[in-house]
């Protein structure tokens, strides 16, 4: 008989690289209060995006930022690997008093899928 470790395998997933740079300026930001503009690469085409970062996630094997789009007018996960020239903004945001990343995302239950449309 098999010996039950040989019958188990945890496979790893493919990390992704973060920049420490992108790291460094969503967590000033974040720690600041402060809106970041990025490049975001999503189906072959670059977007400029203005946002609230509000939390750093790790799901499913991918860092994302939950923030809200003011554009939008709606919270977004965006892909870290997907993010570049990260820049910190001069004007600042105040985070909604009943922010719970659980609660807005049973809310808005499809925000995973509105990275942008």
């Amino acid at each position: 008989m098999a010996k039950l470790e040989k019958l188990i395998v945890f496979l790893e997933m493919n990390a992704f690289k973060i920049e420490d740079n992108l790291w460094n300026i969503i967590e000033e930001a974040m720690m600041k209060n402060r809106l970041i503009q990025f490049d975001y690469y999503k189906n072959g085409r670059r977007y400029e995006v203005t946002v609230e970062p509000w939390q750093l996630v790790y799901f499913q094997g991918m860092w994302s930022l939950y923030c809200y789009n003011k554009f939008y007018k709606e919270t977004r996960l965006y892909n870290l690997p997907a993010i570049t020239n990260p820049k910190i903004l001069e004007k600042t945001f105040t985070l909604p008093s009943d922010f719970e990343f659980e609660k807005h995302t049973s809310e808005n239950s499809n925000d995973s899928d509105k990275s942008l449309s």
